[in-house]
């Protein structure tokens, strides 16, 4: 439930106050605001991932999406054009744009902000819940991301678009 815009409380969430998920690969997603704390106006989330976690090639068709790098590198397809972003770059992909990521550092940390929320949604129906710290490995079944992407208006277009050399560039 969503609050009114009249609402001018402020909210402040300690890293204790998330929720964490842990996703394909090494893939941590933790939501630190979410849709109920921003009147629906977007979600923060904080992700940190190991060389070569990658998402599937999507579209989203309800949000806009930025990607905020804190620590390592990635390459984005976005569209038909490829990025390289690296510590202290963003990178915004408007809603309707096809596009995926994969860690070509060791580890990335970076934080995604989606606008208007529901991102939040998906990422608690696709993840596995779990208090920190992570497990040192864990079993996931890419299945699970696809009637919660469906329920986001998110469109899964096929499977991570990178090759094995895109690592470590």
């Amino acid at each position: 439930m969503t609050k009114s815009n009249d609402d001018l409380t402020p909210v402040l969430r300690h890293p204790a106050d998330t929720d964490s998920y842990l996703w394909m690969g090494g893939t941590r997603m933790h939501v630190v605001l979410d849709g109920s704390d921003t009147h629906g106006q977007f979600v923060l989330v904080d992700q940190y991932g190991v060389s070569g976690d990658a998402t599937p090639l999507h579209r989203h068709h309800n949000d806009d999406e930025t990607f905020y790098l804190l620590d390592g590198e990635i390459t984005a397809l976005a569209g038909d054009r490829e990025y390289h972003v690296t510590a202290g770059s963003a990178l915004f992909l408007p809603r309707g744009l096809p596009h995926a990521f994969m860690i070509t550092s060791s580890s990335a940390r970076l934080i995604t902000v989606s606008v208007p929320s529901g991102f939040d949604s998906f990422v608690r129906a696709a993840g596995v819940a779990y208090v920190p710290p992570a497990p040192t490995t864990w079993e996931f079944d890419p299945v699970r991301f696809l009637e919660p992407s469906r329920a986001a208006g998110i469109e899964i277009l096929g499977p991570p678009p990178f090759r094995p050399a895109d690592l470590g560039r």
